[in-house]
C-alpha cells in the first residue's frame, strides 16, 4: 500500500496559552486502511479528524496528503480537500426533498454528464442501502437512515478518503449492523475509512486498526484484538469494558473459570452481585484480601452457584 497520510509532530490549540486539544502527534496511513479511533470525549479525536480533512488549521507542525502537504483553512478560499470527505454528527442533509435528490446534489455543478450522474446515484443509494427509501422524504427517516444517506452523499463524489464523525452515535443494533456493512463495503472498494467513536463496540467490531486516545495523544496502536487483550493501562482497559486490575496485570472477565470445587492452581471468593449481560452473566466477586474481580459466568448464577465459589486462570 501507498502512504497516503504523514502527520509530523502536529499540534492544534485553540487559543493561546491553553493546554493543547491535539498533539504532539506523528503517524502514518496507508491508502485503503480500516481505521477507528477511540476515546473518552475531550481526547482530540474530532480535532484529529478536521485536522486530516483540512477543516481545521494546525498550529504546529506538518500534515501531507499523498506526498503534497494539505492546506488548512487559512491557505485556501473553500476549506477541504476534494479527494477527502468528512461525515458529521449532525448530518448536513438538504431537507424538503427526497433520499434520492439529496445524493444527486451533490454532484450537480461538477460538469458530470446526466447520465454519470444517475449511475452513481444509483450505485450510492445500492451501496447504503437506500434503494427502498429513494423517494422518502428527510424528516420522514429514522437516524439510521439520515447517518447512511449521509454517508451515500459524501461517498458519490468518489473520495479517496471518507473519515466519519462518531457514525454509530444513537443507533440501535439493527441500524448499527447495517452501517457496519456499508463501511466495509465502501472499504472494499479501495477507500480509506477513518472514524472516531467513544463507544469500544463500534471501534473494535470492524476496522483492521484501531487507534486509542486520552489528552490530545495517541496512547495505543493495535489490531482491534490486541486494544481488547492486551490494553498497555487501566484508560485503555476501561474503555474496552469490564476488567480487573490484579496483581499487576489486566485481565478480562472471560479470562476467569469458575469452578464449584477446589482444584490445582484455584482461589475462593465470594459473589457479591451478578448482572444479568444476555449471553453470560457478570459476577463481582470478591477475594479474601479485599480485591475485586468481575468474572463472566455462563449459567444463570441464582440457580446452582453457590455464594462462595472457586476460580481460576486457565492461561495467565
Amino acid at each position: 500500500m501507498s502512504i497516503q497520510f504523514v502527520l509530523h509532530k502536529v499540534s492544534k490549540t485553540y487559543s493561546s496559552g491553553s493546554k493543547p486539544a491535539l498533539g504532539p502527534v506523528s503517524l502514518r496511513i496507508e491508502a485503503g486502511e480500516m481505521i477507528s479511533i477511540l476515546g473518552q470525549s475531550g481526547a482530540g479525536k474530532s480535532t484529529l479528524l478536521r485536522l486530516l480533512a483540512g477543516l481545521e488549521q494546525l498550529t504546529e507542525g506538518t500534515i501531507d496528503f499523498e506526498g503534497k502537504p494539505l492546506a488548512g483553512p487559512q491557505e485556501k478560499l473553500i476549506a477541504g480537500h476534494e479527494a477527502i470527505a468528512l461525515v458529521h454528527q449532525d448530518f448536513k442533509l438538504a431537507h424538503a426533498t427526497t433520499v434520492e435528490l439529496n445524493i444527486r446534489q451533490m454532484l450537480r455543478g461538477r460538469g458530470i454528464p446526466d447520465k454519470l450522474i444517475q449511475q452513481r446515484t444509483r450505485q450510492a443509494l445500492q451501496l447504503c442501502r437506500l434503494e427502498r427509501l429513494k423517494e422518502r422524504k428527510i424528516e420522514t427517516l429514522s437516524g439510521g437512515e439520515k447517518q447512511r444517506l449521509s454517508i451515500a452523499r459524501a461517498w458519490v463524489t468518489k473520495p479517496k478518503v471518507l473519515l466519519l464523525d462518531e457514525p454509530f452515535s444513537n443507533l440501535d443494533a439493527l441500524h448499527k449492523e447495517a452501517l457496519s456493512q456499508t463501511l466495509r463495503d465502501i472499504h472494499q472498494l479501495g477507500t480509506t475509512v477513518l472514524w472516531v467513536t467513544h463507544d469500544a463496540e463500534d471501534a473494535l467490531s470492524i476496522p483492521q486498526k484501531v487507534w486509542v486516545m486520552k489528552n490530545g495523544k495517541i496512547v495505543q496502536k493495535g489490531s482491534p484484538q490486541e486494544i481488547y487483550t492486551q490494553p498497555k493501562d487501566a484508560y485503555v482497559a476501561a474503555l474496552g469494558g469490564y476488567f480487573s486490575y490484579w496483581y499487576e496485570k489486566i485481565y478480562r472477565p472471560e479470562q476467569f473459570e469458575v469452578l464449584l470445587t477446589p482444584g490445582v492452581d484455584t482461589f475462593e471468593g465470594r459473589v457479591e452481585k451478578s448482572l444479568f449481560m444476555g449471553p453470560y452473566y457478570l459476577l463481582q466477586i470478591k477475594l479474601a484480601d479485599e480485591q475485586v474481580l468481575w468474572v463472566q459466568y455462563k449459567n444463570d448464577p441464582t440457580s446452582n452457584l453457590p455464594q462462595d465459589v472457586h476460580l481460576k486462570v486457565p492461561n495467565p
